[in-house]
């Protein structure tokens, strides 16, 4: 019985670590985000630099990502597929799944993330 106890003890050191850690890398998230002057942003763009890869944006769509303009991004994005990003949602999604998509342009959050690497 003092074995599991003792078990518990450094497993819930362990967690606790962890946690704090965790609020710590939070904070200073957030800190970088309030000295940049605009934290929803900075979010924003950490976020979407984590989920797009970036090589494969036009350098008008760079140029866009650095100054913020979320929404000219979006609608670039959109009006300006690329045949190689096309490819990509083939191999990601299937080629059948791919074409309804271009119709209805409806993707489950699944297969958003999955799309995701396309852009």
């Amino acid at each position: 019985m003092d074995k599991i106890i003792s078990l518990l003890k450094v497993l819930l050191l362990v967690v606790a670590i962890a946690v704090g850690i965790g609020i710590l890398g939070l904070m200073y998230f957030l800190y970088k985000g309030v000295r940049s002057g605009d934290l929803q942003g900075y979010v924003q763009k950490t976020a979407i630099e984590q989920v797009i890869d970036t090589d494969k944006l036009s350098p008008e769509q760079k140029e866009m990502l650095d100054s913020g303009d979320m929404e000219g991004l979006v609608e670039d994005l959109q009006e300006n597929v690329t045949p190689e990003q096309i490819d990509c949602a083939v191999q990601a999604v299937g080629e059948e799944r791919a074409k309804e998509l271009m119709e209805t342009q409806d993707p489950t959050p699944q297969e958003l993330l999955l799309l995701s690497k396309c852009l």
